[in-house]
Parts: C-alpha cells; sequence; structure tokens
C-alpha cells in the first residue's frame, strides 16, 4: 500500500528562534530537514540539534539524559531556540537524529571547524575509529567506522566520514579530504590508506604528505630500504641527506627518535607517487624497565630534506589517538553509548566532536580538564553561554 502524506494544505510550520543571526544557529538552520509536512510537526530541526548538542555538552550519555537535561534548561534554551512546543521527548530526539542523513551533519561539522581554524601549516593526521556501541554481534551488524581528519594544531576534528569498515577508507578518504582546506598542511595517515590516488588528491589541494609504507607496497618499501642500505655503506658521504635525533624521559620510560631523511626523487617508483621527493627512515628506541625495544618505519613525502619537519609531523599524527579518539572515549562516552542506529550513531559522534571543540577552546580561571568543564557547563549558566560563544 502507497503511504500516504500530509493533505496539500499542511505546511511547515515556520519557528522563532532567538538567535536566529548567530553563526551557529545559521549552521543548523542550513542542515536539510527529512521529514515532511505533517499536522503533528511540533519541533524544529534547529531545536532538537540545539538540545541535544548542548545536553551532550553538559554530560547527558543517552537520549533519557537529554530529554531531562532539555526540560530542566528550558528557560535557558529558549534564550537561543523556539522552544514554543516545550521540549521534545527523549523518543522524539532519538528520532529525529536517526532520520538525519550522516552527510548533513559531516556538512556541518565542516562549517563549525572552519570558526577554529586559522592557518594553514597544520598536520592534518586522518585516522578511523569504529564506534563500538553500534555493533549488533547477534544480527552480526558491524560498528559504524568513522574516518576522521583531526588538526594537530588547533586540536579539533575538521572533518569526518562515515564509511562501511576500516577496508573502505580507502576509497572513502579523497572524498573526506575534499571537504577540508588543507592548502599548506601536511596530511598523516596509517599505512592502509598509502595510496597513489590519495597522494593525487593531496597535491590536487596544495597540500603535503608524510605517509608510511609498509607489506602493502612491497616494492616500493624495498626499494626505499635499498637506498638506505647504499646510503649508509657509503656513510652518507655525496649523498643528499638529513637528520634528526630526538630524547624523551616520561614516568620511566626513555625513548630516543632517529629521523633520516634521503633525497628519493630518483627512485623508479617515485614516478608513480605525484610529486615525491624523500624518503624517511624512522628508528623509535624505547626502554622501560631495562627492557629496550626497537622500530623501525620507512615514509615517503612530498617534502624537501627537512628531518625535524618531517619526524614533528610523524610525532603529531599520533595526537589523534590521545586529542581525539581517547577523548571521545573517556570524556563523552562514546564506546558506552549502545546505539544501534547507524546513521544515527555516525549523527551522534558529529555533535560530540562539536562539543569537543568547544570544550578545548573555553578557558576557566583554574585550569580544568574537559570532564571538569562538562561539570561546569551543566551548573553554571554563564560558563555554559560562553563555551557556546565558541562555536557562535
Amino acid at each position: 500500500m502507497k503511504k500516504r502524506g500530509a493533505p496539500a494544505h499542511v505546511q511547515k510550520p515556520v519557528f522563532d528562534h532567538p538567535q536566529v543571526n548567530s553563526r551557529f544557529i545559521a549552521i543548523l538552520e542550513a542542515v536539510p530537514d527529512p521529514r515532511g509536512a505533517s499536522p503533528n510537526f511540533s519541533y524544529s530541526l534547529t531545536t532538537i540539534l540545539f538540545i541535544v548538542t548542548v545536553a551532550i555538552l553538559c554530560g547527558a550519555e543517552d537520549w533519557e539524559d537529554m530529554a531531562v537535561i532539555g526540560e530542566q534548561m528550558e528557560e535557558w534554551i529558549g534564550q537561543y531556540v523556539d522552544i514554543s512546543c516545550g521540549i521534545p521527548s527523549s523518543f522524539t530526539l532519538e528520532r529525529v537524529i536517526s532520520l538525519l542523513e550522516p552527510s548533513s551533519l559531516e556538512f556541518m561539522l565542516g562549517e563549525v571547524s572552519q570558526l577554529f581554524t586559522s592557518s594553514s601549516e597544520d598536520v592534518i593526521a586522518i585516522d578511523g575509529k569504529s564506534l563500538c556501541g553500534s555493533q549488533n554481534k547477534a544480527s552480526e551488524q558491524r560498528a559504524v567506522h568513522i574516518l576522521n581528519a583531526w588538526s594537530c594544531r588547533n586540536k579539533i576534528c575538521l572533518g569526518q566520514m562515515k564509511v562501511d569498515d576500516k577496508s573502505n577508507e580507502i576509497t572513502a578518504i579523497c572524498t573526506l579530504l575534499d571537504r577540508i582546506f588543507i592548502h599548506g598542511s601536511i596530511i598523516t595517515t596509517d599505512a592502509l590508506n598509502t595510496q597513489t590516488n590519495t597522494v593525487s588528491k593531496i597535491i590536487e589541494k596544495g597540500g603535503h604528505y608524510v605517509l608510511p609504507v609498509k607489506g602493502n607496497h612491497a616494492g616500493l618499501l624495498e626499494s626505499i630500504k635499498l637506498l638506505f642500505t647504499e646510503a649508509e655503506k657509503k656513510g652518507y658521504q655525496g649523498v643528499d641527506a638529513d637528520e634528526f635525533e630526538s630524547l624523551e624521559k616520561s614516568r620511566g620510560r626513555v625513548e630516543e627518535r632517529f629521523c633520516t631523511v634521503l633525497d628519493a626523487s630518483e627512485l623508479e617508483e617515485a614516478k608513480q607517487w605525484q610529486g615525491l621527493k624523500t624518503a624517511v627512515k624512522i628508528m623509535r628506541r624505547r626502554t622501560l624497565r631495562e627492557k629496550t625495544t626497537e622500530e623501525i618505519i620507512y615514509y615517503i613525502s612530498d617534502l624537501e630534506l627537512d628531518a625535524t619537519k618531517i619526524s614533528k609531523a610523524v610525532r603529531e599524527h599520533w595526537g589523534v589517538e590521545n586529542g581525539l579518539h581517547h577523548a571521545l572515549d573517556v570524556v563523552l562516552s562514546e564506546d558506552n553509548h549502545m546505539y544501534r542506529n547507524r546513521n544515527g550513531a555516525a549523527n551522534l559522534s558529529v555533535i560530540r566532536k562539536i562539543v569537543l571543540a568547544a570544550l578545548e577552546k573555553i578557558e576557566t580561571k583554574k585550569k580544568r580538564s574537559k570532564k571538569a568543564k562538562r561539570l561546569l557547563a551543566a551548573i553554571d549558566p554563564v560558563f555554559r553561554s560562553n563555551c557556546l560563544k565558541f562555536i557562535f
């Protein structure tokens, strides 16, 4: 049976948002509402997105939390968005967020991230994260996998893409790069995404790359190893090279890092990788409780012979783990949220990243953790408003 729509005379209501001229409300207003006209249309999408964002900022971890926080802050929320029909129920919040196409909110994340970014010459780490709470073993449903672009300088997520699983990152990464500003920045990824298409897209958009080379490109890896072996035999005499060393000590752990960069423009494989100029060898030596381990990883780059700069980019790549993935799980309890709707899970991930950006940028008189800032946002309306100013 064909589903009947609303009568022709039924139109979506017009909502009056007190802060309609603010940048963040304008961004929310631009998100397309997937709902059709209905006699029961009571809440604007902007209101629902605003309430969910504020609730997560103030500590909400599930839909009931969001509705309760919304009800307790009804007067304050009414200063920003239209709540003429009151606060939506937890069911309404969940239903509407689940209806949204992830690409709509992924666009919103890109718009919000532009409020924080200030310059190029950033290191943008691209890495994936699975939303464990979206997995359903009973129905063999895999966890939703999200590909993230993390600004190491600004400590915010610039964009994300929902992909079917980790293997699909290879095809998704170029689309994600198209959505963010990378001109002058250095792109880093894991070895899975070291692909010729990825390199071409980075160069096309005016970025630079430092990418690891492992067994998935065996021929290139062997050529790079041979290049370094021959240079070492010569003692690097007459070889275009640069070196950088660093030493870090923390809680009984000692880590030494040795970075060597060679001119690789004459490698036969370099023709396949647009802009390739240098090959990089990084050796990490870790000592903990008198036990020492060593690891060697090779990279390719379009950067000049600058071991300090390249070593710093490789080091900063791992900031995505602590700055984003760890924060999502520890501060915002992302993996604890059992939510099987795949679109809804991806959409909530976008909103959490917007909240993390606000928590990162807001300053307090005393140094506070992000968890403490969430508590302050819940109990202090002035601090809560100040958090939102970083989005407005």
